[in-house]
Parts: C-alpha cells; sequence; structure tokens
C-alpha cells in the first residue's frame, strides 16, 4: 500500500505476475493477512513498510521480502531502482 498502484505496471517487464495490494482489494488489511496470502501464493512482497522486515524476521519465507529502503526519494524512482536489481530480487 506504500507504493503506488503503477509501481507494479512500472515493474512488469522484469516481474510480469506483479500485482499491487489494492488490485487483490487488501488495502487497509492487517499486515500479517497480507503476509500470509503473498506466502500461500508465491509472492516475493517488495515495500518500504519495515513491519515485513519484522514479520519476515519472525516468521521466515517464504513470503520473501524485499524492503526498498529510498528514504525520501520520489516514487518515479523506485521502478527503476526496482529494475536495476531485478536479477538479485
Amino acid at each position: 500500500e506504500n507504493l503506488p498502484p503503477r509501481a507494479a505496471r512500472g515493474v512488469a517487464s522484469a516481474f510480469p505476475e506483479s500485482i499491487h495490494v489494492n488490485t487483490l482489494k487488501f488495502n487497509r488489511t492487517d499486515d500479517r493477512v497480507l503476509f500470509a496470502y503473498a506466502a500461500e501464493h508465491g509472492y516475493v512482497m517488495v515495500t518500504r513498510d519495515k513491519d515485513f522486515k519484522r514479520l519476515s524476521l519472525e516468521l521466515g519465507s517464504p513470503p520473501k521480502v524485499v524492503l526498498v529502503a529510498v528514504g525520501n526519494a520520489q516514487i518515479a524512482q523506485v521502478g527503476p531502482l526496482i529494475l536495476a536489481f531485478a536479477d538479485e530480487i
């Protein structure tokens, strides 16, 4: 939720199955519910929310969690940043 839906579209060239939580009708859903859904469906979570890092450390993987720690970077910079690290992700 903390990244705009267009971020998922912006990385579709490297991650064609990318989907935003709002598309799944999960806006304002408890973090543990999202975490479990991602694990069950094989998603990698890409987020700016440190709560998912904490859940990942607490509950383990899956899902994998990629924390986008870019400080005050503009949202338009997030997609290119994710694409730059696509192989690692």
